[in-house]
């Protein structure tokens, strides 16, 4: 790229552009070179709130093609392809199946990028499970390979199963006992030092109630967010679009199916208030 085009294309004066529906504003590249911006979204709908471009040349100087990798608030993500000319300065989101899916929005499953994605998913989770000794380094390094982030001194006992992994976003001092299964369509947010007893499940995944719009192959689901210092029992499914308050206990067996405030008591199917819980409390056997 020539400095006179990279000017005239990446000027560090505030703009607003349109891109389908949303606004791609501030593009501020002072601190940046020319191949990388940091780009805000502003729009009403639910989009994700800041982009990373790379850029790669696709032609003549007048037409570039990038990547983005696009931060949904939890860790960034490749899920957006953006192509801009240089003779109208028009940017347009090219939205994928991926996108919509992280977004919360309906998708196609069948999509062969989420199909392969899975597959990745599929093999590195195979390969925890086939090891014997989650504490060892080479566990770690997979389990660290397959999650979008992963804290410090975090112990995951095998077998372990979710749908792509990249979504999953773990903090520090988190134990999760076994076959715990997570279908991470949307992201899931773990606290630090969390609890999760053997078998519990986290299902952002799910499908349209009308049965025409089912069978069409579109899906959908909403994020799961457990906050810190949460334990979970045994057994626990928790279902799309929950956040679990920090410092609450869930016991075991229940089907967690709304917000759950902090430092209380939820059990049953579905899961209700037990009481609050009082400082120090369960200290004493």
């Amino acid at each position: 790229m020539s400095a006179g085009l990279g000017t005239m294309l990446w000027s560090a004066e505030r703009r607003n552009i349109s891109t389908c529906g949303a606004l791609l504003s501030e593009m501020d590249l002072q601190s940046l070179p020319y191949s990388h911006a940091r780009v805000d979204l502003e729009t009403g709908k639910k989009v994700p709130d800041k982009v990373i471009l790379q850029k790669s040349a696709a032609g003549s100087l007048a037409s570039y093609c990038l990547s983005a990798m696009v931060n949904f608030g939890e860790g960034f993500h490749p899920t957006s392809a953006l192509t801009f000319s240089a003779t109208n300065l028009e940017l347009r989101i090219m939205d994928t199946e991926k996108a919509k899916m992280i977004r919360g929005e309906l998708y196609i499953a069948a999509d062969p990028t989420l199909a392969e994605d899975r597959r990745a998913a599929r093999e590195l989770t195979k390969q925890f499970n086939d090891m014997t000794q989650a504490e060892s380094p080479e566990a770690k390094a997979v389990m660290k390979t397959l999650v979008g982030a992963m804290g410090t001194d975090c112990l995951i006992e095998m077998p372990f199963r979710c749908d792509y992994g990249y979504n999953i976003h773990v903090g520090d001092n988190v134990y999760m006992n076994f076959n715990c299964v997570f279908l991470d369509g949307c992201p899931i947010s773990i606290g630090d030092r969390v609890f999760l007893a053997p078998n519990v499940q986290l299902y952002t995944a799910s499908h349209p109630l009308d049965p025409d719009v089912r069978s069409s192959g579109l899906e959908i689901g909403k994020p799961i967010s457990i906050e810190d210092d949460v334990w979970i029992g045994g057994n626990v499914v928790v279902v799309p679009g929950v956040t679990i308050g920090r410092g609450a206990v869930i016991g075991a067996g229940s089907v967690v199916t709304k917000d759950v405030p902090p430092m209380c008591v939820y059990a049953g199917n579905p899961a209700k208030f037990i009481k609050a819980i009082e400082p120090k409390e369960g200290t004493e056997m």
